[in-house]
């Protein structure tokens, strides 16, 4: 079915088959990180390899060799993990903007799209992989930091996935306590462990919640497709991991204040509007959309985390002194969030009294000066 531009691709309801040789013609230049059925877990990427080469040697030519020539083909024991596509020119301009995004009703709007100004991932998020490799090739018990929601979606074939309540990690053993053979007598907390397992296929997606440890095996040859989430359910988390640093991957000062600049541009047009209107004595009741309502609610909700990032800000500073500046610091133009959460203040103050002929002025009311 047709939705709107975009052609919705139903995989529910029919069986599809991988065109190979157009993906090798597609994608076959691009370097793919791999990983063997025993990594290690300190460094798990095993290198690169050309996607062709991956997709001629590490891929099954059909399901018959699936099932006969697995485990003996040379380049079978690779699969390739977590490859990040949208950082790709070429790639990231092929496959981005290419999924529709789940109902607001199931998950809000992907707050990461904001974050880089990247030509082929612009207003996409660039936390997007690709997974793929033959049966029973897996990922091991984890979890990722960063404090993102994160969805699986298989593609072709089938993948088991098990996952383990976030606040259960007391029973898992620093992750030694293995799942696919419990042992309660080595680990007998496992017991207590809030565990669940199910084998996900085309057409339906899992959605784990921040922090969930999780482990991943392909059933069958299996191409999966991976994304990080971040909404206003996450929002607390993902500033949590920024106080943290649990994730330094995830540049998440850059996340906020790319995030709380677009949704101030795009409440600062539509106030704009609204006052070109009002001074003209013109009806504004049609200027305010749904989808303005939701970006001002965004950024209500994000106003207190950005005033969190500044009191931090300002007890680093009072602790450190003034000759003891970071990088950061030397940059205050750049990322002072005090400047930037009296922006969002300016801003929503601005939205609620545009339809007034002259919006009165902000009256500041600073929080005291810490001092060392």
């Amino acid at each position: 079915p047709s939705n709107g531009n975009v052609i919705s691709l139903d995989l529910s309801t029919e069986k599809y088959e991988l065109d190979i040789p157009k993906m090798i013609k597609d994608i076959g230049d691009e370097d793919v990180p791999v990983i063997k059925r025993n990594y290690d877990e300190v460094k798990p990427i095993h290198g690169t390899i050309p996607a062709a080469k991956f997709l001629s040697e590490c891929w099954p030519s059909s399901e018959s060799e699936a099932e006969l020539q697995d485990s003996k083909k040379k380049g079978a024991k690779f699969y390739l993990h977590q490859w990040q596509f949208p950082l790709s020119d070429t790639a990231g301009g092929k496959l981005c903007h290419q999924n529709n995004p789940l109902p607001n009703g199931i998950m809000g709007e992907d707050l990461l799209k904001y974050w880089l100004d990247l030509p082929q991932c612009k207003l996409d998020s660039p936390l997007q992989y690709i997974f793929m490799g033959r049966t029973d090739t897996n990922s091991r018990l984890h979890k990722d930091p960063g404090g993102l929601e994160i969805s699986i979606a298989p593609i072709s074939g089938q993948k088991e996935c098990v996952l383990v309540h976030r606040d259960d990690s007391r029973c898992l053993y620093h992750l030694t306590a293995s799942l696919d053979e419990i042992d309660l007598q080595r680990f007998p907390l496992l017991s207590q462990a809030r565990v669940y397992k199910t084998v996900i296929k085309p057409g339906e997606i899992l959605l784990m919640p921040n922090g969930t440890y999780h482990q991943c095996r392909n059933v069958t040859p299996c191409l999966s497709y991976s994304r990080f989430h971040l909404d206003t359910v996450n929002l607390l988390p993902f500033v949590m991991s920024l106080v943290n640093g649990d994730a330094p991957e995830i540049e998440h000062r850059d996340v906020l204040w790319n995030l709380a600049s677009a949704l101030i541009k795009k409440v600062d047009e539509v106030v704009d509007l609204v006052q070109d209107r009002v001074l003209a004595y013109r009806n504004v009741t049609d200027v305010v959309t749904g989808d303005t309502r939701e970006t001002v609610e965004t950024l209500l909700a994000l106003r207190n985390f950005i005033r969190e990032v500044a009191r931090r800000d300002e007890v680093n500073k009072a602790v450190k002194g003034p000759g003891d500046k970071s990088k950061e610091e030397l940059k205050p133009e750049l990322h002072d969030f005090g400047v930037l959460a009296a922006d969002v203040d300016v801003c929503l103050h601005d939205y609620r009294y545009r339809e007034s002929k002259e919006i009165p002025k902000l009256k500041s009311r600073k929080g005291k000066v810490l001092t060392n």
